[in-house]
Formats: structure tokens, C-alpha cells, sequence
């Protein structure tokens, strides 16, 4: 038989530890006295409202008028709100199964036992499976949940419903406060067999989250890599076309130079200023076209300093990378694409008329090649949690910085963006193997 100081002790304790699980997942972006408050009014309108309601909805009515709480954290917490959604499902469901599994296993050892008394034995119970549970979630499952959470903001909606499916039907299913002296092994095993299937169904909820970012990753990569690939195919053409106007003007040059020794033995020196003036109007420009000496720096160089021209774009390449680098072109693709192309995006959305500028300054320094790109911005920049994130809105951007600070992360190296209000500044380290 259930005692109402045990229930009472329990229930207490279970909207406490809810209550600091919320404010684990999520911040308060209240003040102190504004939580606090929050919480009592919740509270002291469940209380009530949930005696009101015990005879229509049986002795779960406590965790049913639980639901108001989601209003609470829509007050408190600035999170997206299928985030508060689903923590508020979450958090319930492993408070309320804490107090089922330790009132069934009391239930249990009482059939096979009745000489010890239920109530003391349901409080300790309890409170030794919660600490359990609360030193688990903090050791193992803590970081990993609220990374996951803050990666996959756009796909919380299936997993937030999905958590209160499994919520409500674990209250329609079994009543933690049922007044009863025994429970039979078969509902026990009921009972592990609903924990085992509802953490499965969790585990595989954040599974297909991860297989879905990745497949969203490796499609962008696969973007990446083919602009990469058409870059490259216009950065040949265009170095081919000055190839071969140098050498038509160095196949020309002996014929020039006739003409320049007939002014020079004439005395004719306008005309020769002017005819060396028109030769050098006509030679092509090829001291940027070679900006190091390692092939694929050089085309993605080659490619977005001939954009940053045409966009009027100021572009200063002072770039020393190796021909041999103990790194895949494709992560040095991945780096340098990335970030040339987010400068450019950030010059392109300048007010006209304003100063836009980009430079790319590149070092081996020891072991490490070191990358600082500067680039003139609008002063507007999107933050949320820290991160910086994208102001285009077509599909599959804003994964360029992620991208960059996976390959740092491959490379041991790190990355770091700071700005002021007119100049932004990106810096990559990564660490070459020898």
C-alpha cells in the first residue's frame, strides 16, 4: 500500500530533479528571481489542478497537468522551440520511469517478501535509482545529447513527437502511484521491456539524426569538390589563353624588335614611347597568375583573385605554401574554396561605394601551415550559440565554416573567426605530418 508521505516525498523530489534536468539541457535566459518564480507558479497550478482532475484521468493526473510546464519553458529558454518540446518529453519520461521501475521493483520484492515495510522501502528505492541515473546522464550522456541537440535543430520535430508518444503511453501504461501490494513478474518483465524499447527507440531517433547530417555533409562536400573541379577547368582555360598570348607576342618579338631598333637609329623617341607603350597595353597580365608553388592553392588562388577583380574587389595574395604538402587537395580544397568564397560572398554584400577588400596571408611555421584570410564585411554577422552561421537562404549552405573545422580538427590543427565592426578575420592551423 502506497503511503501519502511517500508519494508525497517522491513527487516532490521528481519535480526537483526535473526541474534542474531542464536547466542541464538548456540556459535561462530570465534572471534568477523571474525562474524561480516561473517554477512556483507552475507549480501551485498543477498541485491543484491535478487533484481536480484525479478522477477523470486516474492518478497519473499529476504528470498530465505536467504538460503546463512546456509553457514554462517557452518563458524560460531560448532555444528553438521543438527543442523545449522535446527536453520537457524527455525529461519527464526518465523522471517518471524512475519512480515506476523503483515503485515495481518495491511492488515485487513485496509479493516474494511482505516482512519489509513498501513505503521507506519506495522512497530509498527511488532516490538510489534517480542518483543513478542523474550520475550516468552527467558522466556519459550529458555532452552528447546537448551537442546533438544544438547539430540538429531542423530535424528535432520527429524526435520531440517521438518523445511524447513514448511519454503519454508510458502514463497510459503504468501508474507509479496505483495503490496495490504486489506486482507479477510478468508485468515487471512488461515493464523492462517497455525501458528497453523506449531508450532503443531514443538511440535510434539520434542515430538517423547522425546518418541524416552526414548524408547532408557528404552531398555538400560532393558540391564542393565539383565548383572545385569547374574552377579549376576555367582557371586552365584562362592560363592557357595567356600562355598563348605570350607566346604569340614571343614569336612577334623579333619583328618588334626591328621596328624598335629602326625608331631608336632614326631618332624617332615618341614614336618609340608610343609603340612601347601600345606592347605593353597588349602583353598579358601573368604576374598573378602564379601566386604559389602548390598546384591546388594555386588554381583556387588563380580562380577567386580573377573574381575578386571583376567584382571590384581589392585582392592581396601573399601565399608561401609548398609544392608538397603531407595533405589531401581535397582538404586543402575544402579550406581554402571555403573560406575564399565566404570572404568574397561577405565583400559582394557591401553597400556600393564602400572599401571592399580581401587578403589571404600563408605560412609554413615549422610543421604547421598557418592561413589568416582578412576580408572587408557589412558589419552584420549571425550568431547563435556561439557560432556564427550562414545569411544565405538556398539549401545546403552555411557548412562551409563546419567543414573547415572538420579538416582542422583531422589535421590536429584549429580554426578561429573574429571581427570587428568593418573587418573579419579567419584563421586556420593545420598540422602537417612529417
Amino acid at each position: 500500500m502506497l503511503g501519502v508521505a511517500a508519494a508525497s516525498v517522491v513527487g516532490a523530489a521528481m519535480m526537483c530533479f526535473s526541474v534542474c534536468m531542464a536547466h542541464i539541457f538548456c540556459r535561462s535566459r530570465r534572471r534568477r528571481w523571474q525562474t524561480v518564480l516561473a517554477w512556483m507558479l507552475c507549480a501551485l497550478v498543477c498541485i491543484p489542478l491535478g487533484e481536480a482532475l484525479r478522477p477523470v484521468v486516474g492518478n497519473c493526473s499529476g504528470q498530465f497537468t505536467g504538460f503546463l510546464a512546456v509553457f514554462v519553458y517557452l518563458y524560460l529558454f531560448d532555444v528553438p522551440v521543438k527543442q523545449r518540446f522535446f527536453t520537457y518529453f524527455f525529461v519527464d519520461s526518465s523522471m517518471y520511469l524512475t519512480a515506476v521501475l523503483a515503485r515495481y521493483t518495491v511492488l515485487l520484492f513485496h509479493g516474494l517478501r511482505p516482512d519489509f515495510n513498501p513505503r521507506i522501502a519506495f522512497v530509498a528505492v527511488y532516490f538510489v535509482l534517480t542518483a543513478a541515473y542523474v550520475l550516468l546522464f552527467f558522466r556519459v550522456l550529458r555532452d552528447l545529447m546537448v551537442e546533438r541537440l544544438a547539430q540538429f535543430e531542423e530535424h528535432l520535430g520527429s524526435l520531440a513527437a517521438f518523445a511524447c508518444v513514448g511519454y503519454v503511453l508510458m502514463l497510459l501504461l503504468f501508474d507509479a502511484w496505483q495503490i496495490r501490494d504486489a506486482v507479477s513478474p510478468g508485468e515487471y518483465l512488461r515493464l523492462l521491456l517497455y525501458v528497453v524499447l523506449l531508450s532503443c527507440g531514443y538511440w535510434l531517433s539520434f542515430y538517423t539524426m547522425t546518418a541524416v547530417k552526414e548524408g547532408v555533409l557528404a552531398q555538400a562536400q560532393v558540391r564542393e569538390l565539383t565548383a572545385q573541379v569547374r574552377q579549376s577547368e576555367q582557371y586552365y582555360v584562362t592560363l592557357t589563353s595567356h600562355i598563348q598570348e605570350v607566346r604569340q607576342i614571343q614569336h612577334d618579338s623579333r619583328h618588334h624588335l626591328r621596328v624598335l631598333d629602326g625608331y631608336l637609329r632614326d631618332g624617332e623617341y615618341g614614336r618609340l614611347r608610343g609603340y612601347l607603350a601600345e606592347l605593353m597595353e597588349q602583353a598579358p597580365d601573368t604576374g598573378s597568375l602564379i601566386y604559389c608553388a602548390n598546384y591546388t592553392a594555386n588554381i583556387l588562388l588563380g580562380f577567386y583573385g580573377e573574381q575578386a577583380r571583376s567584382d571590384g574587389i581589392d585582392f592581396r595574395c601573399d601565399a608561401q605554401i609548398p609544392a608538397e604538402l603531407c595533405c589531401s587537395p581535397v582538404d586543402i580544397c575544402a579550406v581554402l574554396g571555403n573560406a575564399l568564397q565566404n570572404a568574397l560572398d561577405a565583400c559582394v554584400r557591401q553597400a556600393p561605394g564602400e572599401a571592399r577588400y580581401l587578403s589571404l596571408l600563408a605560412r609554413m611555421v615549422g610543421p604547421n601551415l598557418t592561413l589568416e584570410i582578412k576580408n572587408s564585411y557589412d558589419g552584420v554577422a549571425v550568431e547563435a550559440g556561439g557560432k556564427l552561421l550562414t545569411r544565405k537562404d538556398e539549401p545546403g549552405h552555411g557548412l562551409g565554416l563546419a567543414s573547415i573545422e572538420r579538416v582542422a580538427a583531422q589535421y590536429h590543427g584549429y580554426c578561429s573567426a573574429t571581427r570587428t565592426e568593418r573587418e573579419f578575420t579567419l584563421r586556420v592551423v593545420l598540422t602537417m605530418g612529417t
